[in-house]
């Protein structure tokens, strides 16, 4: 098993560009996970709905996040995109 595959998404840094080439981006909804993924992989299924200090401990990872993104300090890996075909030439 490959663990870590460095042709997986090589260009990734590329993805909107190229799609503005050839899409018109109606909506663009930037959705965080910079942090949270690699904070959260294999230990998310800790945090319990019913466990209050759970619920504490990923608000805050949430917050800190969330004022990063914020402040320019780092990008959204992840974004929800809303586009349509340009029409063509």
């Amino acid at each position: 098993m490959v663990r870590v595959d460095p042709s997986e998404a090589v260009r990734s840094q590329d993805i909107l560009t190229v799609v503005g080439e050839h899409f018109e981006i109606v909506a663009l909804n930037p959705c965080g996970g910079s942090i949270l993924q690699f904070a959260l992989h294999g230990i998310c299924g800790n945090f319990r709905e019913d466990d209050a200090d759970s619920m504490r401990v990923l608000a805050m990872l949430f917050d800190i996040e969330d004022a990063l993104l914020a402040a320019h300090a780092l990008g959204s890996d992840f974004v929800v995109v809303a586009a349509r075909p340009k029409p063509q030439r």
